[in-house]
C-alpha cells in the first residue's frame, strides 16, 4: 500500500487517473469507490483544500468526457460528484484544518443530519416514498423467483421504509468518512508511520454525542408522527456514527490483548455479510465509553500491574 499512495502523490495525473479508475470500478464493486474518494482525500489532505478541489474538478471533466463519448446519462457525472467525491473533499479538508478525527465525524454527522432533514421537508411521507422505492426491489426478487415468501419480505420492506432515510444518510455519510479515513491511513504511510494507529486508537467521542444518540432515541418511542419518525432515523444516523467510536475502543483493546489480526478480520467479515447485528456491540461499546472511559481504565489498570 506504500508504493500504491506514494504513486497518488507523484502529481495531479497520477492521482486523477485512480480517482477515475476506482469511480469507474464502483459501478461494479461499489466498496471500490472509496479507493477513488480516498485518492481526492489524500491530495486534499496534503496539499490543501484548493489542490483538492482542482483533482475534483478534473475527474468530473474526464469523467463527464466519458460519459458522452459512450452515449451514457450525464447524470452519472454529478451524481459521482455530489455523492463520492464532494463530501470527502469537505471531510478531509476539515480533517486537514483541525487535525481531528473526532470534529471531522461531528461533520459527517452534520451532513447526515441535512440529508435526514432534507428528507423530511420535501417529501411528505418519507416511510411512503421508501416503501414504493423498495417495491420495484421486491417486483426483481419476485420475477427472478429468489423469494420464497413474498409476504414475509413485504412485512420486512415496511419496517425497513421507516427508517430508510437514517440508513441512506448514515450509508452516504461513512461512505465519505471511510475514504478520509484511508487517506489518512495512506498519509500516515508516507509521512508518519504508527501516526495513524494512534489516531485512530484514540478516537472518543464526548458526552454531547451521547446525548445526541440517547434524545431522537427516546423521543421515537413517545409516538408515531412526523416528530418521532423525525427522531428515529436521527437515532439511526447518528448511532451508525457511533459504531466508529466503539471500533477504535475495540481497536485498541485489541492491540492491548495482542488479539491476532486474523481474528480481527474474522470478526469484521461476519459482522459485514453474515452477522450485522455485531455492528451495535460496536455501538454499545462506544456508548460505555463515552461515560467509562475504558481505554484509560485499562491503561491505568496496566500501569498499577507493571508498577506492583
Amino acid at each position: 500500500m506504500h508504493a500504491f499512495a506514494s504513486y497518488i502523490m507523484r502529481g495531479y495525473l497520477q492521482a486523477l487517473s485512480v480517482v477515475v479508475i476506482f469511480a469507474g470500478l464502483s459501478l461494479v464493486i461499489p466498496p471500490l469507490g472509496n479507493v477513488s474518494g480516498a485518492a481526492l482525500a489524500l491530495m486534499t489532505l496534503r496539499g490543501g483544500a484548493r489542490q483538492g478541489m482542482v483533482l475534483m474538478t478534473l475527474a468530473v471533466l474526464v469523467v463527464g468526457l466519458l460519459v458522452l463519448l459512450t452515449g451514457g446519462n450525464p447524470t452519472v457525472v454529478f451524481v459521482m460528484a455530489l455523492v463520492l467525491w464532494l463530501p470527502v473533499w469537505v471531510l478531509s479538508t476539515v480533517l486537514r484544518a483541525t487535525i481531528s478525527l473526532e470534529k471531522t465525524l461531528y461533520v459527517a454527522l452534520a451532513m447526515g443530519f441535512v440529508l435526514v432533514a432534507g428528507m423530511f421537508v420535501t417529501v411528505p411521507d418519507p416511510a411512503q416514498w421508501w416503501y414504493g422505492f423498495l417495491q420495484n426491489i421486491r417486483l426483481l426478487l419476485e420475477k427472478a423467483k429468489v423469494v420464497s415468501d413474498p409476504a414475509l419480505l413485504d412485512q420486512m420492506f415496511v419496517q425497513a421504509s421507516r427508517i430508510f432515510t437514517g440508513i441512506v444518510a448514515s450509508a452516504l455519510a461513512l461512505n465519505a468518512v471511510l475514504s478520509v479515513v484511508l487517506a489518512r491511513w495512506f498519509q500516515s504511510l508516507l509521512y508518519n508511520p504508527g501516526g495513524f494507529t494512534k489516531e485512530f486508537q484514540g478516537l472518543r467521542f464526548g458526552r454531547p454525542m451521547a446525548l445526541a444518540l440517547l434524545i431522537p432515541g427516546a423521543v421515537a418511542m413517545l409516538g408515531d408522527n412526523v416528530v418521532t419518525a423525525f427522531s428515529t432515523n436521527l437515532f439511526v444516523l447518528v448511532m451508525m456514527m457511533y459504531s466508529l467510536h466503539g471500533a477504535a475502543v475495540f481497536h485498541y483493546v485489541a492491540a492491548e490483548k495482542r488479539i491476532n489480526k486474523f481474528v480481527i478480520a474474522v470478526i469484521y467479515f461476519l459482522m459485514m455479510f453474515v452477522i450485522p447485528q455485531l455492528l451495535f456491540v460496536f455501538v454499545l461499546l462506544g456508548v460505555t465509553d463515552t461515560w467509562f472511559d475504558i481505554r484509560a481504565r485499562m491503561h491505568a489498570n496496566d500501569s498499577g500491574e507493571a508498577q506492583g
